[in-house]
């Protein structure tokens, strides 16, 4: 038995095409209501740190992500979308939320490493190649500006 097979066989007892559009609409919404939920606990710690500011001026923080605090908690948020999965792993397809990542559900550090140091040079080739080929980079443009170049792709 092939690697790809060992890692496929335990999903093949509850598979179906609609599990996967169910699944997948389930995780979306765990996604985005943990999102909110995230940003709401932070929000509500932002007015009790600062008495004077409204939720929603703390809302609006995350919004612009003006600082480097409120950018943060907002990637923290995407973290949410493994609740999701474990949620949906555990409850609609009845398999243990370390079968998504090999099939003797152990974490095995080589291809672990392996994929680290692939995303590592390819993220950074990308970023080479983005401020090599980029001649003004420009922060905050309007819609106006940067919407035309969508009908270019």
């Amino acid at each position: 038995m092939t690697p790809l097979e060992r890692y496929v066989e335990p999903a093949k007892a509850r598979d179906g095409f609609w599990r996967v559009i169910v699944g997948a609409m389930l995780i979306a919404l765990i996604w985005v209501v943990g999102t909110i939920v995230v940003l709401l606990c932070a929000a509500i710690l932002s007015v009790a740190a600062n008495p004077g500011r409204s939720i929603v001026s703390a809302l609006d923080a995350f919004v612009l992500s003006d600082t480097p605090l409120t950018v943060m908690i907002l990637l923290a948020s995407i973290c949410t979308i493994w609740i999701g999965l474990w949620i949906v792993g555990r409850y609609q397809h009845r398999q243990p939320f370390g079968t998504f990542f090999s099939p003797d559900r152990r974490f095995h550090s080589i291809p672990f490493l392996k994929g680290l140091v692939f995303g590592a040079v390819f993220y950074t080739v990308l970023t080479v190649l983005e401020f090599g080929l980029a001649q003004d980079l420009q922060d905050g443009l309007k819609f106006g500006q940067w919407a035309p170049f969508l009908s270019r792709w």
